[in-house]
Formats: structure tokens, sequence, C-alpha cells
């Protein structure tokens, strides 16, 4: 199995990223949750994905399209982060959302306060105003993972990008199959992804280095989950 811990370092010297800050968003995220209702969450999030059929909807540039597929309505729905507009927009409630908070917060908070969405917020050195300014807007199910040595009741499911968090999450709990959609990884990302796009964008700098990383986090979960991860909804 993957050392998550050695991930995020190398991950972390690749793009600079602060250990400090890591850990005091970590610490922030986990000031805001109690085990009780973390452990409540959890509970919920194993019984909607064990030996379910999942769909992991990333926010890629042909997210619209795929999305019209009624088959979709028969998955239970993880999305990754500023998916969750589009499948609102749609009719689809996601189960679960796996988030860092940039993608349509307004869009997140409907999703857990008004249709009982379990949210996944991940804390990182990069969202601490981020965090401190929206976590008690959020009512609904919580969990909070982060990518330290988890400071409880926080979680470390694997993972870095909102999509490919997502899809390790997914795994974690035991799911049958677990279906890519809206996923792409030639170069541009979708509107959906942040609020200030009003489409498709060319991946640049450190936004295409994540695209390279989770196309290749993908590649890994094919290998260590053969014929349960598997591209659409064909």
């Amino acid at each position: 199995m993957i050392d998550w811990f050695s991930f995020y370092e190398w991950v972390r010297s690749l793009f600079g990223f602060s250990l400090e800050r890591d850990i005091k968003a970590a610490h922030l995220l986990a000031s805001k949750l109690t085990p009780r209702t973390v452990d409540v969450a959890e509970g919920r999030l194993r019984e909607l994905v064990n030996g379910a059929d999942v769909a992991v909807v990333g926010a890629g540039p042909n997210l619209d399209s795929e999305i019209e597929d009624e088959r979709l309505r028969e998955l239970v729905i993880v999305a990754a982060d500023g998916a969750t507009t589009a499948l609102l927009r749609r009719g689809l409630v996601p189960h679960v959302i796996v988030t860092d908070l940039d993608g349509r917060i307004e869009d997140q908070i409907r999703a857990n306060n008004q249709y009982g969405s379990i949210l996944l917020i991940h804390a990182h050195g990069d969202n601490i105003d981020t965090l401190e300014a929206s976590l008690t807007l959020f009512k609904g199910s919580l969990i909070g993972t982060c990518q330290v040595a988890p400071p409880p009741p926080l979680r470390v499911y694997g993972g870095f990008t909102d999509g490919d968090r997502a899809l390790f999450t997914a795994l974690r709990f035991s799911p049958r199959s677990v279906r890519l959609v809206g996923w792409s990884f030639d170069g541009t990302v979708g509107w959906a992804s942040k609020p200030h796009y009003d489409g498709a964008v060319v991946a640049v700098g450190r936004k295409r280095l994540k695209l390279v990383i989770a196309e290749f986090m993908v590649k890994v979960a094919m290998e260590l989950y053969p014929g349960v991860v598997r591209w659409g909804l064909g």
C-alpha cells in the first residue's frame, strides 16, 4: 500500500509547500470538529460506499457532457470540489463531497446543509484563511482530512488533488466499483474548478503539475485495485 506521509513529503518538495503551514491548517480544522460527529459521518460514508457502485465525479472540461448520462443517478456520487456545482445544476445531489474549499463554497454549503451531502474538508497550508472563514457555515455531516500526521479527529484517506483524494477516499471503504466521470488529463481544466472560471482554461504551472500527479495517482489506483476503477459509465 501507499505510504501517504512519504508521498506528501515528496509533494511538498515539488511545490515548495510549507510543512509548518500544513500542520497549522490541520490543527485549525481539528479544533472545529468533535470525534463523535466525525465518527458518525464516517459511519455514514462507510455504509454508502461499502459494496456499492460509485461514481467519482471530477471537474474536467468534459464534466457537463458526462453527467448527462442517466446511469449516473443509479450510483453513489462522490464529487470532487467544484464538480458539486455542475451536479446540482443538473439536479444531481452528490452523496459525498471531497473539497479543499476552493470551488463554489455556497453550493457545497447548500449540499451539506439542505441535501445531506457528507463533506470531507481537507486542510493544507494554502487554505487556512478559507477554513477560518467558512467552517462555521457547514451544519451537516463533516469529516476533516489533512496531509500531515492527523490530530484527532482528522483522517488521512490519501490522495493529493481533490479528484484523486475523492478516488482514494472511495477506495478506502471497499466499493464494488468506481467509475471516473468528468475526468480529463488533456491539459485543460473545466469551468467548475474555480468560481472565477467562465469556461475551460489551459492548465499551466502548478496546475499543470497537479494534473500530472492526479493522472499518475489514477494509474496507481488502477494497479492497486484491478477491475474496480474504470473510466466512464459504460
